[in-house]
């Protein structure tokens, strides 16, 4: 099965300026034209500008030490992986030196293991038809109702005592209820 994963408050947590910074400064636009993306190659991550560079120090945006892990998020991403899922960690931050290189150095320490790291993704859901996924992980109950309108399944991260199951939409408070759901609802869709 292939799994698309939101990383900013579905993985990680920010506890530092950079997840406010990036949204005011640089929000997402949902482009209905042309599908942007950035596959991240591990071994050549993009050199930011020396003045993008000297920001991203002073306000700290570059530094792991800010981000947390949502709870069992590694590990159940993990146990995905080695069941034989491929794994698209899916993000709307751009392809920045320090901002990709802290979520790759962060995924290392942390021994998250995914297939892709995607960056600078300005439409979510047209990626995952691109790359026909099958379950989207996100936090983000609008990106969620329209990967369901495209078909594709969602799990919506969100308390899910203040929301009830709508348009097939599945709320999971936790990774535990993630993973529980995907064993016992979805595993069938296209096992690898």
């Amino acid at each position: 099965m292939k799994m698309g994963i939101d990383i900013d408050q579905t993985i990680i947590t920010n506890k530092s300026k950079s997840y406010a910074f990036s949204n005011k400064f640089f929000p997402i636009k949902v482009s209905y034209k042309k599908l942007k993306y950035e596959i991240v190659d591990k071994s050549k991550v993009n050199k930011s500008n020396l003045i993008l560079r000297l920001v991203l120090k002073l306000l700290n945006l570059d530094d792991v030490k800010h981000y947390s892990e949502i709870a069992d998020s590694c590990s159940i991403i993990r146990q995905l992986y080695n069941e034989g899922n491929e794994i698209f960690l899916i993000s709307s931050r751009p392809n920045w030196h320090g901002l990709t290189n802290a979520v790759l150095t962060w995924c290392e320490q942390n021994n998250l293991s995914f297939t892709h790291l995607v960056v600078n993704c300005n439409d979510k859901i047209k990626f995952c038809n691109e790359y026909d996924i099958d379950v989207l992980v996100d936090n983000s109950l609008r990106i969620c109702k329209y990967a369901n309108k495209s078909d594709i399944d969602s799990i919506c991260l969100k308390n899910a005592k203040k929301h009830k199951s709508h348009d097939n939409i599945f709320f999971a408070v936790n990774w535990q209820t993630i993973y529980e759901h995907i064993k016992d609802n979805l595993f069938d869709i296209k096992p690898l």
